[in-house]
C-alpha cells in the first residue's frame, strides 16, 4: 500500500510539472507575439504616418500623382 501511495504521489508531482511548464510556454509564447504585433505596428505608422488633419491634401496629391501615371 505504501509503494502504490508513493507512486500516485510521484505521477500527480509529474503531472503538475508538466502542466506548469506547458502553461509557461503559452504565456511566452503569447507575450512573444504581442511584443512582435506592437514592433510591427509602430514601423508601419512611422513607414505610413501621415498628418490627418491634411488628409484632403495629401489625397489630391495622390489623385494627382495617379492620374500622371
Amino acid at each position: 500500500m505504501e509503494k502504490e501511495k508513493g507512486s500516485i504521489t510521484i505521477f500527480v508531482i509529474v503531472a503538475m510539472l508538466m502542466f506548469i511548464v506547458i502553461a509557461f510556454a503559452i504565456f511566452f509564447n503569447i507575450s512573444n507575439k504581442n511584443i512582435s504585433q506592437e514592433t510591427e505596428i509602430e514601423k508601419i505608422q512611422e513607414e505610413y504616418g501621415e498628418d490627418i488633419n491634411n488628409i484632403n491634401e495629401i489625397y489630391e496629391n495622390q489623385l494627382q500623382n495617379s492620374n500622371n501615371t
